[in-house]
């Protein structure tokens, strides 16, 4: 199952509708989960299957995922997206994470409003 979230800062940034997770038919192979480009100096949607993650807008650099220590401030109580299958278990919360527009860790995830499959 697939959700979507939004990514806002208080600075003003508002991400797309990000899509997170896997359909039936792709799960085994395909993963979306939000990822910061550090050349792009911005969010992305990556697929966590590929090896090396890659920047859909054609970066060089690896993007980051928005569960790497480095992005995430704090964790919040609650769970906005989650995804697991087999060793891979990804999930964003309402916490603090770092913000590609003002670059402070300020940038919270909330649920979208579509779920897919």
């Amino acid at each position: 199952m697939g959700y979507s979230a939004v990514a806002s800062c208080s600075c003003g940034y508002e991400s797309l509708s990000l899509m997170i997770g896997g359909g039936l038919l792709s799960f085994t192979h395909f993963c979306a989960f939000p990822a910061y480009c550090p050349e792009g100096d911005h969010l992305v949607t990556v697929n966590m299957f590929d090896k090396p993650l890659s920047c859909p807008d054609g970066h060089k650099t690896e993007p980051i995922p928005y569960d790497h220590d480095s992005l995430v401030k704090t964790l919040g109580k609650e769970v906005v997206a989650s995804w697991e299958y087999e060793d891979l278990r990804l999930e964003v919360t309402d916490g603090l994470y770092f913000c590609p527009a003002c670059h402070n860790l300020t940038l919270t995830f909330s649920n979208g409003d579509i779920m897919w499959d």
